[in-house]
């Protein structure tokens, strides 16, 4: 896993929290089930970062990764626009951290033609 999404996930938490805009009690970092969960998942993060658990790239797929520079770009736009980014950022990651990796992987057949058979050899890539 890359450490741009541990990074990504604190600062985005820490933008929701400390915007003003919850003012949940439960929404603090420093005791309370967010603090637990957030400082959790902060963890996880780290020991997939040193795992062998494989992650496609996203910024391969030309969709998510003009979903993903708008979303950044909405960071820098009003608070309250900024805030619903960062709990959409928050929500990627963990789906990306948690999900991707069980998702079945996508083959892609190449059929290459062999010399001593009449028809092509189909390889798999992942």
């Amino acid at each position: 896993m890359p450490i741009t999404v541990l990074g990504g996930w604190l600062a985005t938490i820490v933008l929701v929290s400390e915007s003003g805009l919850i003012q949940a009690e439960w929404m603090s970092l420093t005791h309370g089930p967010a603090a637990t969960f957030v400082w959790a998942v902060a963890v996880m993060f780290t020991l997939l970062q040193v795992s062998h658990v494989r992650y496609e790239k996203p910024t391969k797929a030309p969709v998510i990764f003009a979903g993903c520079l708008a979303a950044v770009a909405c960071l820098f736009m009003p608070l309250e626009v900024a805030v619903a980014a960062a709990i959409g950022i928050c929500g990627a990651m963990f789906i990306f951290g948690f999900v991707t990796p069980f998702l079945p992987k996508h083959e892609v057949v190449i059929e290459i033609e062999d010399p001593e058979e009449d028809e092509p050899v189909p390889v798999r890539h992942s």
